[in-house]
Protein backbone atom coordinates (compact mmCIF):
# COMPACT_ATOMS: atom_id res chain seq x y z
CA UNK A 1 0.00 0.00 0.00
CA UNK A 2 1.19 3.50 -0.81
CA UNK A 3 -0.49 6.18 1.31
CA UNK A 4 -0.01 8.94 -1.26
CA UNK A 5 -1.57 6.82 -4.00
CA UNK A 6 -4.49 5.93 -1.75
CA UNK A 7 -5.13 9.61 -1.04
CA UNK A 8 -4.97 10.55 -4.72
CA UNK A 9 -7.41 7.76 -5.68
CA UNK A 10 -10.22 9.60 -3.90
CA UNK A 11 -9.07 13.21 -3.62
CA UNK A 12 -7.78 15.80 -6.07
CA UNK A 13 -4.67 16.46 -3.98
CA UNK A 14 -3.13 15.95 -0.56
CA UNK A 15 -4.32 19.46 0.30
CA UNK A 16 -7.89 18.56 -0.68
CA UNK A 17 -7.73 15.43 1.48
CA UNK A 18 -6.22 17.40 4.38
CA UNK A 19 -8.95 20.02 4.20
CA UNK A 20 -11.81 17.52 4.06
CA UNK A 21 -10.38 15.22 6.74
CA UNK A 22 -9.40 18.12 9.01
CA UNK A 23 -5.76 17.05 9.16
CA UNK A 24 -2.79 19.37 8.73
CA UNK A 25 -1.22 18.75 5.31
CA UNK A 26 2.32 18.82 6.72
CA UNK A 27 1.38 16.00 9.09
CA UNK A 28 0.10 13.96 6.14
CA UNK A 29 3.38 14.60 4.31
CA UNK A 30 5.31 13.36 7.34
CA UNK A 31 3.27 10.15 7.35
CA UNK A 32 3.85 9.65 3.62
CA UNK A 33 7.59 10.21 4.04
CA UNK A 34 7.65 7.82 6.99
CA UNK A 35 8.88 10.44 9.44
CA UNK A 36 5.99 10.01 11.86
CA UNK A 37 3.41 7.40 12.75
CA UNK A 38 -0.19 8.57 13.12
CA UNK A 39 -1.88 8.22 16.48
CA UNK A 40 -4.79 5.83 16.94
CA UNK A 41 -7.15 8.78 16.52
CA UNK A 42 -5.52 9.72 13.22
CA UNK A 43 -5.57 6.09 12.05
CA UNK A 44 -9.34 6.13 12.63
CA UNK A 45 -9.63 9.34 10.61
CA UNK A 46 -7.46 7.99 7.79
CA UNK A 47 -9.53 4.82 7.73
CA UNK A 48 -12.78 6.75 7.53
CA UNK A 49 -11.76 9.19 4.81
CA UNK A 50 -9.74 6.75 2.68
CA UNK A 51 -12.17 3.86 3.19
CA UNK A 52 -9.32 1.54 4.20
CA UNK A 53 -9.69 -0.70 7.22
CA UNK A 54 -7.65 0.29 10.25
CA UNK A 55 -5.82 -3.04 10.34
CA UNK A 56 -4.41 -2.42 6.85
CA UNK A 57 -3.28 1.07 7.83
CA UNK A 58 -1.80 -0.19 11.09
CA UNK A 59 0.13 -2.92 9.22
CA UNK A 60 1.36 -0.34 6.68
CA UNK A 61 2.79 1.95 9.37
CA UNK A 62 4.17 -0.99 11.32
CA UNK A 63 5.98 -2.18 8.18
CA UNK A 64 7.49 1.21 7.34
CA UNK A 65 8.38 1.66 11.00
CA UNK A 66 10.69 -1.32 10.74
CA UNK A 67 12.52 0.20 7.79
CA UNK A 68 12.52 3.81 9.02
CA UNK A 69 12.65 5.34 12.45
CA UNK A 70 9.68 7.55 13.09
CA UNK A 71 8.18 9.24 16.09
CA UNK A 72 4.78 8.64 17.50
CA UNK A 73 3.15 12.01 17.70
CA UNK A 74 -0.16 11.47 19.43
CA UNK A 75 0.13 14.69 21.42
CA UNK A 76 1.02 16.65 18.28
CA UNK A 77 -1.91 15.02 16.43
CA UNK A 78 -4.27 16.05 19.21
CA UNK A 79 -2.92 19.62 19.19
CA UNK A 80 -3.39 19.73 15.40
CA UNK A 81 -7.01 18.57 15.72
CA UNK A 82 -7.72 21.19 18.37
CA UNK A 83 -6.10 23.90 16.26
CA UNK A 84 -8.09 22.91 13.15
CA UNK A 85 -11.29 22.82 15.18
CA UNK A 86 -10.66 26.30 16.60
CA UNK A 87 -9.91 27.61 13.10
CA UNK A 88 -13.21 26.21 11.84
CA UNK A 89 -15.06 27.76 14.77
CA UNK A 90 -13.52 31.17 14.16
CA UNK A 91 -14.45 31.02 10.45
CA UNK A 92 -18.04 30.08 11.32
CA UNK A 93 -18.57 33.31 13.28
Amino acid sequence: MDLKEEILKSYESQEDFARQAGINKSLISQWILGKHKPSDLMLERLSKYLKIDQETLFDHFKRIGKSKKFKEVEIEDDKMIASNFLNLLSKAK
